[in-house]
């Protein structure tokens, strides 16, 4: 009640003021400004006591204020870090989540809200921040007058007491109704911008459209807005008006209520006694309008409104800024903060102050200001034209003030500005005009125009005249009426004046001319005669003519003729020219063309004509132009312009450019890098650098190449010319490959390598029996010091293959300790020509030597005694067993026949028994494992090359050739997958697979391609450069699996298996395929039922035939077929074209075991690693075994 007493006396003191004052009071207009930008969505911003405002950012979570000197001061929170929590602590250690409404109590402490975080805090005076109270989604917040909270949540206002107390005032559920009822029975929705006034509440119902009042007994009523979202009413009724999401207000004393229109983008103002109008804004959004009026700016969505208590200005946020508005009034009044109205001043009255008076007289009378002006102002006069002084009482008769005794020339009276009533005789403007004797004392013929007229009737005549009228004169003491006046050649017109006869002057007419030149100059008649009479010479010399005796000729031109001195000069005298600039000669027929003569050959650059001095004109067509035609182009471009001839050489002449040493090219485009052309492929040491410019180089990759040419790379971690790269014993060729010097291998050449012509491989005989083998083997190294080369610790081997009549027979591996070394001959060698090879490995890894073949072969034969006496003899592990046997079983013997035919019969019957057993015992235990692909012995065929196929002269092994240097990096690991229905699988699918990552190896494609460039020469037949092309496409396009790349790609290479058993007439070798699989073969094959032929000892199947050869591999490829021809067994590769998948896999994973294809430093185990992703059952079953076998073999 008391804060309705108190606002009701201020508005009866403001009418009182204004009445008792005489003082018009009227609403000021406003211009905007901008004191904080760049802030994002500000959702409140409040005005302080001493101009500082106060902002709550929401979007940052923090509130700061910023004082009128600019300087701004975080209240709390921290910026742009959301949460709850610092209850207790300093304010600006706390964290807020979306502060929004600010109230400030009259203690000093600052309220606000927490959007999200549903809450009311406090910032004390101390700033110490605590929890104020709660509330579902506050938004607005004010301070009651009596210092209570009120807060406004979704639908309602809420009055959060001192004592705790939350009571809810205004708002019972979303919507719109109740005016006229009870406050908190009413419906409202999202309440924004709550003020309390005046003994009232006052706040915006957002999203109804309209601002609404709870009066003093907690009714509420809408005092603008329709209800209906848009813009319109203003100078309206305010409740007749459309409002659009208004969401801020703030009201002064007198009850003028401002509202920001948030979605008109204007802020409005709704008078006491209703009315609306627009104060600033134009309605679209935007940011404009700084310094001018407000009305005439854009605004962006303002969301909050608080009038300064100090000067009345105006602060709202905006969606990017904090804005103002500063009143201002029209001329004649003052701006009051209190009453937030413009007063007239002292003086002035009016409805805007535009009623005063001009001393006592009222400004709308005719007397004021003299009657000659306006009063445009209090005791401000604007005087008329021509008046002046503070009442406009002052005036001027051209220039001199009316009151002046020198007004109107002192002959009349000044009666308004430039008006002077004269005396008697006297006339004009001024007064100033007279006659004498009727003609105007201002006229030229007044005192006959020799005096001037002093008064009415009064001559005053000049020196030299006289008379009443100033009508007589003389001239030089001749009356003006004399005949002989003026030398008789004038008249005298004045006195002393004579007016001479045509062609006559000087003072008396005594002089004249001849044609413009006075008779007694020296240059009259051209210095070349007497002028006699006006323009009447008498020429002295026959050589001039003319009547001023000026003419005269030069080499028989006439010196006026255009074409005299060759039109480049003037004739100054007879046969005297003076010529032109640039132009010399008698006749001044020469000139020249930047220092050169017009006829010389050199002249204009020898590429134009000289036309005129310094004018050349060139031979356009032919390329040349410039002022000396010295300028021509290099294929359109200047010759001396910096970029011609490409940069690279001089333009000499048209399209001819002179290249710099190491450039090439009729534009000089073309040059070299150490001698091969730029664009080469092999440029910069085969492409490891780009070619610059000429011997410039830059390396693409320079932590692999380096040096001018990109030549200098690193092998190992040494560069290669390094004195001790590849260890002193070859070259670094490439990255991290090393060239070996002959009798030098290993991947940084770190092993000698022996050649065939210095090791010996020999039998000690040259016939032997089957029954009984006594020859050995030996082997030798005829190089000094070879094994000393090599730690004693390291393990080399020799390795020996046996071949009867060129086919394989068995391969045997033994430690070398030392160069010589001897060996028996195996049990088991059939009848036929026994031949030996044998090279030797290092660490079971390196080849590290040629092979060598037996120098000789031994014939075994088999023993046949004629007189059919079988003799038993035990064999003697001396070197004479074998004499020993002959001469046993020549000779007849001691032993009876009958004895030993017996023991003969016995023990052929008991290892008959012991084979049948052996045989059934086989049988089922490749029934049993038919489908188990591996065969642990058959890595042995691969191991070495058959001597007849072999070429001799190379000498080379697994890739090695007799130099020592490696011709490939050999490292394959076995890769085994998932069988495809209808065709066998192969390493190619195999790698194809990886690569589409389907087995979940995470670098398929890397595995798939480095396996594919490890594979070695004598390998190459698997893959070809198709497949590998098609690898690569596959890694770019990884949507294609891989039974598609298997069907579609490379099946249409490699060609599908054929189930026809006529094709299998193929000629290869693989005796322990033979042997183990003569059995599976009646189990797999079509023909199983079939009896299966007897082996035939020596003999070979006819050649392959083409159809199924090519049906297996590309026959274009002649190295593929003719390495399957020599090293596969029929058997095998017959069963692979009749579709045996089995077979085809044996194949590849005998490949894969193979230790030839185990590279350096490569160990066994690490084969475990790639096929261990791919099938974990071939990994255990196959390389376990092979390595257990290994053990065994070395007797580990």
């Amino acid at each position: 009640m008391q804060g309705y007493t108190l606002s009701f006396i201020l508005i009866c003191l403001l009418v009182v003021h204004c009445v008792s004052h005489v003082v018009t009071c009227y609403d000021p207009q406003y211009k905007l400004a901008t004191p904080i930008s760049g802030i994002q969505q500000s959702y409140y911003a409040h005005c302080g006591s001493g101009g500082e405002i106060y902002v709550a950012h929401t979007v940052k979570s923090y509130v700061f204020v910023q004082y009128p000197n600019g300087t701004s001061v975080g209240l709390a929170g921290q910026f742009n870090s959301r949460g709850y929590s610092g209850d207790g602590g300093l304010a600006i250690n706390a964290k807020l989540n979306s502060p929004m409404g600010l109230g400030f109590s009259k203690d000093g402490d600052t309220f606000f809200t927490e959007n999200i975080n549903n809450i009311v805090r406090k910032v004390d005076k101390n700033g110490i921040i605590s929890t104020y109270g709660s509330a579902f989604s506050p938004v607005s917040l004010t301070m009651s007058e009596t210092d209570d909270v009120l807060v406004g949540t979704d639908y309602s206002i809420k009055q959060i007491f001192k004592n705790g107390t939350n009571v809810r005032i205004a708002g019972a559920s979303y919507g719109y109704g109740g005016d006229g009822s009870l406050a908190k029975d009413c419906k409202i929705t999202s309440p924004r911008g709550i003020t309390a006034a005046i003994g009232s509440i006052y706040f915006a119902d957002a999203f109804n459209h309209r601002i609404r009042k709870i009066d003093k007994d907690g009714i509420v009523t809408t005092i603008a807005g329709t209800g209906t979202l848009g813009f319109s009413g203003d100078g309206g009724l305010a409740v007749n008006a459309q409002l659009y999401t208004p969401a801020g207000l703030d009201v002064l004393p007198t009850g003028v209520v401002f509202i920001a229109d948030v979605n008109n983008h204007r802020i409005r103002r709704v008078s006491k006694d209703g009315i609306i109008t627009t104060v600033a804004g134009t309605g679209t959004s935007g940011t404009s309008g700084d310094g001018s009026l407000a009305t005439l700016g854009r605004i962006y969505g303002p969301s909050s409104i608080s009038i300064c208590p100090t000067n009345g200005e105006i602060i709202f946020a905006t969606q990017s800024e904090i804005r103002k508005l500063i009143p201002f009034c029209d001329r004649f009044s003052s701006f009051n903060v209190s009453t937030h109205t413009c007063e007239c001043w002292s003086g002035y009255h009016g409805a805007y102050c535009n009623s005063f008076e001009c001393y006592n007289i009222p400004s709308n009378q005719s007397n004021v200001c003299s009657a000659h002006g306006q009063c445009s102002s209090r005791n401000n006069c604007t005087c008329e034209e021509g008046y002046y002084g503070n009442q406009c009482e002052m005036y001027e008769c051209y220039g001199i003030k009316k009151n002046s005794s020198s007004v109107c020339s002192s002959r009349g009276v000044c009666t308004s500005p430039n008006y002077c009533s004269c005396s008697g005789g006297y006339y004009g403007n001024r007064c100033e005009m007279h006659a004498c004797f009727g003609v105007e004392k201002n006229s030229s013929s007044v005192c006959s125009s020799r005096g001037s007229c002093a008064s009415p009737n009064n001559c005053t005549c000049m020196k030299g005249y006289y008379g009443v009228s100033c009508q007589n004169f003389d001239c030089f003491g001749v009356k003006f009426d004399n005949s002989s006046v003026c030398s008789s050649h004038g008249r005298c017109a004045s006195a002393n004046n004579c007016t001479c006869h045509d062609g006559y002057y000087g003072n008396q007419c005594e002089m004249y001319d001849c044609f413009g030149i006075k008779k007694n100059s020296s240059s009259v008649c051209s210095s070349r005669g007497v002028c006699t009479s006006p323009n009447n010479c008498s020429c002295i010399n026959s050589a001039y003519y003319g009547n001023q005796c000026e003419s005269f000729d030069c080499f028989g031109v006439k010196f006026d003729n255009s074409s005299v001195c060759s039109s480049h000069g003037r004739c100054a005298s007879a046969n005297n020219c003076t010529c032109h600039d640039g132009y010399y000669g008698d006749q001044c027929e020469m000139f020249d063309c930047f220092g050169i003569k017009k006829n010389s050959s050199q002249v204009c650059s020898s590429r134009g004509n000289c036309l005129a001095p310094n004018q050349c004109s060139c031979r356009e067509v032919e390329g040349y132009f410039g002022e000396n035609c010295q300028l021509f182009k290099c294929k359109e471009i200047l010759h001396n312009h910096s970029s011609v001839c490409s940069q690279n050489g001089k333009c000499i002449d048209v399209d001819e450019c002179k290249c710099n040493e190491g450039y090439s090219g009729k534009n000089c485009e073309f040059t070299t890098c150490f001698g091969i052309e730029q664009y080469s492929t092999h440029v910069c040491n085969e492409g490891n650098g780009t070619c610059l410019s000429f011997d410039t180089c830059k390396c693409n990759n320079i932590s692999k190449w380096m040096g001018e040419s990109c030549n200098v790379t690193f092998c190992f971690d040494k560069l290669s010319n390094d004195s001790t790269v590849c260890n002193s014993q070859g070259e670094c060729e490439n990255f991290n490959t090393c060239k070996c010097m002959k009798g030098i291998v290993g991947e940084q050449c770190q092993y000698r390598y022996l050649t065939n012509s210095s090791m010996l491989l020999q039998f000690n005989a040259s016939v032997d029996y089957v029954q009984f083998i006594t020859s050995s083997l030996s082997f030798s190294i005829v190089q000094d010091n070879f094994l000393g080369y090599f730690n004693s610790s390291e393990q080399i081997e020799l390795v020996i293959a046996y071949y009867i009549d060129d086919q394989f027979l068995s391969f045997h591996q033994f430690p070398l300790l030392s160069s010589n070394f001897t060996t028996s001959i195996p049990i088991g060698v059939t009848v036929g020509k026994l031949t030996a090879l044998s090279y030797l490995i290092f660490k079971n890894q390196t080849i590290i030597s040629d092979s060598v073949q037996t120098t000789s072969p031994i014939s075994i034969h088999k023993y046949s005694n004629p007189s059919r006496t079988i003799v038993v003899s035990i064999p003697s592990t001396s070197e004479g067993r074998n004499d020993f046997a002959k001469e046993e079983l020549m000779s007849g013997g001691a032993i009876a026949a009958a004895v030993v035919v017996p023991i003969v019969v016995v023990s052929i019957l008991a290892l008959i028994i012991i084979l049948i057993v052996i045989l059934v015992v086989v049988l089922m235990k490749r029934k049993s494992k038919a489908r188990q692909p591996s065969n642990l012995k058959m890595w042995k065929w691969w191991k070495l090359p058959s001597p007849s196929s072999s070429d001799k002269s190379s000498n080379s092994i697994g890739g090695i050739n007799s130099s020592g240097s490696s011709s490939t990096n050999n490292q394959v690991t076995a890769v085994p997958t998932e069988r495809k229905k209808k065709s066998s699988d192969g390493l190619v699918r195999k790698l194809c697979c990886l690569c589409e990552n389907e087995k979940g190896h995470p670098n398929g494609f890397l595995v798939a391609t480095d396996q594919i460039k490890r594979l070695p020469s004598n390998l190459s037949f698997m893959v070809s450069d198709k497949h590998l092309d098609y690898l690569k496409k596959q890694r770019q396009a990884k949507n294609i699996c891989c039974d598609q790349c298997w069907e579609t790609k490379i099946q249409p290479i490699i060609g599908e298996f054929p189930s026809d058993p006529s094709s299998s007439n193929v000629n290869l070798i693989s005796n322990n395929y033979s042997e183990e699989n003569d059995n599976r073969r009646k189990i797999t094959s079509p023909k199983s039922k079939q009896k299966t032929p007897k082996k035939k000892k020596s003999v070979l199947l006819p050649p392959p035939e083409a159809t199924s050869f090519d049906q297996v591999f590309d026959r274009s490829i002649p190295e593929r077929k003719k390495f399957l021809s020599q090293h596969v067994h029929p058997v095998l590769l017959n069963d692979i074209c009749k579709g045996n998948k089995e077979a085809y896999q044996t194949l590849l994973e005998d490949l894969s075991l193979s230790p030839h294809f185990l590279i350096q430093n490569y160990r066994l185990e690490s084969l475990l690693k790639p096929v261990r992703n791919v099938n974990r059952k071939i990994t255990k079953s196959h390389i376990t075994r092979y390595i257990l076998k290994k053990r065994n073999e070395n007797g580990k």
